[in-house]
């Protein structure tokens, strides 16, 4: 008895798991952000530009550092003096052998050439471009996991309609099988049915392994185990979205584009640098304070085997007057590493206008095929009909049948990949004017 219920439990576990778990394209979409390693990987270059941004604001404040020795120091003779008439020397000072050094300084730039705070600003820049990368990053994922979605999609009604296909061919099948038997149709007629019927198999042997592939590819793309079984919940409903004019789109794009904004921080970044390397031209100056406990303290006469405190204040200039040119050439590098940036950041927005009008002349493209699809569609299902009821009256040859029954099938496959081509056309355009799809 027990072996049975471990049968039967078995046996409903696995139809369990074979069976095959919805999902929406936004439950996808919040699936592949929060489990995507690419987006992690952006993340924490975030957080690494962070912390440059963060380390370069603390060389414009006070440096602080204590410090603390002690030294052992060989013996020696104490100090002595020989004067006339004295039979031995007079001792002036006792060796101190143990040295104590406690010691705290203060560093504060005041002028370094607008060096410190040209790298702050350039850091800054630098943090904000990785920023706005990683929520392009964002948007570009949210894009492919919407391609493969739809393309799961497409593979999905491929089988079904297959199926669907299958379905009546068997019952064409059944119907002929009958005439055959009441000497109203050939023998060619019902082989052509099971000819029909066969490569039907052949094409849902194909279908099904393209469907397998395409769930493989969706879930690599949201970032889960590629055997795990699921079935997109998404219809298409709506094939009918206004589009602006396309010069709208493409000013969208400059303004709305995270890829033109990182760019132009990026630029930023490169005017800063040039400041920077400009700096060593001007002097740096500082002050700084010590404080000093020490045991015994040099600046107390004599000396004394205790503890004394002393300080002391200044101000600090350095000046590199000649270094072979080395301030020139880095300047020289800054500029030409600036002009490289506002180039790019040209050719960045050249290439995002040819983006933008390729993607909408795709949209008007599937939104015509689409269109075509539907009559194709609509005019083929029809021609079905009726030569189905003429077959079935004897009215028409198994070869029309079958013709129209193809073309049908056709129409159907063509109706629904038109469909999320055009979806997939649109979400394109989308992201490549700026705007935001997850």
């Amino acid at each position: 008895m027990k072996l049975k219920l471990i049968t039967f439990f078995l046996i409903a576990l696995t139809i369990t798991m074979a069976q095959n778990k919805e999902i929406s394209l936004k439950e996808s979409i919040e699936i592949g952000i929060a489990n995507s390693k690419e987006l992690k990987l952006a993340k924490t270059k975030v957080e690494l530009s962070k912390a440059k941004y963060e380390e370069s604001g603390t060389y414009l404040l006070p440096t602080v550092r204590a410090s603390a020795a002690y030294i052992r120091l060989s013996e020696v003779p104490p100090f002595e003096v020989t004067v006339p008439f004295s039979p031995t020397p007079i001792k002036i000072q006792e060796p101190v052998l143990n040295n104590y050094n406690l010691g705290l300084s203060v560093t504060q730039p005041i002028f370094t050439g607008f060096k410190l705070s040209s790298l702050k600003s350039a850091a800054e820049k630098t943090f904000e471009a990785e920023e706005i990368s990683f929520n392009q990053e964002i948007n570009n994922l949210a894009l492919r996991i919407n391609e493969a979605y739809w393309n799961l999609y497409k593979a999905e009604k491929y089988v079904l309609l297959l199926k669907e296909n299958k379905k009546r061919i068997e019952e064409h099948l059944k119907n002929t099988e009958e005439f055959f038997n009441n000497e109203l149709v050939t023998k060619n007629d019902l082989l052509k049915m099971k000819s029909q019927l066969a490569n039907i198999n052949y094409q849902l042997i194909e279908g099904k392994k393209n469907l397998e592939t395409a769930r493989m590819f969706f879930n690599k793309t949201i970032g889960i185990s590629l055997e795990k079984q699921l079935t997109p919940t998404e219809e298409i409903e709506q094939t009918d979205y206004e589009l602006k004019d396309i010069s709208e789109y493409i000013k969208q794009a400059d303004k709305q584009r995270n890829e033109l904004k990182s760019a132009e921080k990026i630029t930023e970044a490169g005017k800063n640098m040039i400041s920077a390397a400009n700096s060593d031209w001007f002097p740096t100056i500082s002050i700084f304070g010590n404080y000093y406990y020490n045991r015994p303290n040099q600046r107390i006469m004599p000396t004394q085997d205790k503890f004394n405190d002393t300080w002391d204040v200044g101000v600090n200039l350095s000046w590199e007057i000649w270094n072979w040119g080395k301030t020139s050439f880095k300047a020289e590098q800054a500029e030409q590493q600036y002009k490289l940036s506002q180039l790019s950041l040209e050719i960045l927005k050249e290439n995002i206008q040819m983006e933008v009008y390729r993607n909408y002349l795709s949209v008007n493209a599937e939104s015509e095929k689409l269109k075509s699809a539907l009559q194709l569609l609509e005019s083929t299902e029809e021609n079905y009909r009726i030569t189905k009821e003429k077959y079935n009256m004897q009215a028409a040859t198994s070869t029309e049948l079958l013709d129209a029954e193809v073309e049908f099938l056709e129409a159907q496959i063509k109706d629904a990949n038109a469909k999320a081509d055009y979806i997939i056309a649109l979400k394109k355009l989308l992201v490549s004017s700026g705007e935001k799809i997850y």
